[in-house]
C-alpha cells in the first residue's frame, strides 16, 4: 500500500494512480488522506504558487 492506501497491485503506475485519484467518488478520500498522512509530500509548484497566491491575496 501507498502513504494514501492506494493498492499499489491494483495501481501499479503514476498514469493509473492518477486517474484512480482524479475519479469525483475518490476525490475526497484521496485529498483527507493526503492531508492527513504524516508521510512527507511533495507537492508540485504550481501547486505551492496557487496556495502562496490565494494566501498573499487575503
Amino acid at each position: 500500500m501507498s502513504s494514501i492506501e492506494i493498492d499499489e497491485k491494483k495501481y501499479p503506475d503514476q498514469k493509473s494512480i492518477s486517474e484512480y485519484m482524479q475519479k469525483s467518488e475518490n476525490k475526497t478520500d484521496c485529498a483527507l488522506k493526503i492531508f492527513e498522512t504524516e508521510e512527507t509530500v511533495k507537492f508540485p509548484q504550481y501547486i505551492l504558487d496557487a496556495i502562496n497566491w490565494e494566501y498573499v491575496q487575503k
